[in-house]
Parts: structure tokens; C-alpha cells; sequence
């Protein structure tokens, strides 16, 4: 598979803004339908994640959601887009469509500009509060 690079964009986000609705917004903004995060890196007050359960159940479809307070260290790359399917295509199986659906499709894509991403995301946090914030004339 071959393809171009067409256009990049460079966006700084607001402080306090949420990651992924800032993306989906920009993807609006831009027309993004298939796009590569080539690096997101910042600092994040906290972050959502989402990990597989230690006791996956019916209940929680194997998933547990974790909040870790920051600050924290991101980096991220990925692939994002709003999406284009062709006209005829069929919707997704309803059997797809369920509570935990974030907005985002089930496998990240739900059709015609519907929002769809996939990141590999790094989180780095300082563990021990008393070397937060760092000394003096501390140059990292």
C-alpha cells in the first residue's frame, strides 16, 4: 500500500481542553477524512484511560475506565479522520451499537463522517509528589 502525505497541519490546544474532542473538532475543521497524528506531546492535568479487566464480566464488556491525576507527561501518534464510506454501504450491525459506544463507532468508525482514531499513547507521571515541582534552577 502507497500513499501521500498531502498537507500538515499544526494545531496547539488550549490549555484544559479535552484531547479527543479537540481532535474530532479539528478533523471537522480541517475535512480530515483520513489522517495521520504524526506527534501530540503536552501536558495533561489528568487522563482517562481505558485497560482490560482484571475480571473482565458481561457488565463491563472487559473493560475498565482508570482516571490518573496529573500533571502528566503525553505523547501520542495515531491514525484519525471523520471517515468516508460510500453511499450504498450498509450501517454497522445494531448488535455493534450498545451502552458503552463513546460516540465514536464500535472499532472507532460508524460510517459517513462519523469520527474514527486509533492512538498509541505514552503517559508518564512523576510518582513521587515530593519531587514535584522540581528544584530550583531545575533546567530538564
Amino acid at each position: 500500500m502507497r500513499g501521500k502525505i498531502e498537507e500538515i497541519i499544526y494545531v496547539r490546544l488550549e490549555a484544559g481542553e479535552d484531547f479527543v474532542h479537540a481532535l474530532w473538532d479539528i478533523c471537522k475543521e480541517y475535512d480530515i477524512k483520513t489522517g495521520v497524528l504524526l506527534d501530540a506531546t503536552g501536558n495533561f492535568a489528568k487522563v482517562s484511560l481505558m485497560r482490560i479487566s482484571r475480571n473482565p464480566s458481561r457488565d463491563n464488556w472487559g473493560v475498565d475506565f482508570l482516571e490518573i491525576p496529573g500533571p502528566v507527561q503525553v505523547s501520542a501518534t495515531g491514525i484519525l479522520g471523520t471517515g468516508w464510506v460510500p453511499e450504498n454501504l450498509p450501517p454497522p450491525p445494531a448488535s455493534h451499537c450498545n451502552y458503552p459506544d463513546t460516540g465514536f463507532g464500535p472499532g472507532g468508525f460508524e460510517g459517513q463522517d462519523t469520527p474514527y482514531f486509533k492512538f498509541n499513547t505514552t503517559v508518564t507521571k512523576c510518582l513521587r509528589d515530593d519531587l514535584w515541582p522540581p528544584a530550583a534552577g531545575f533546567t530538564g
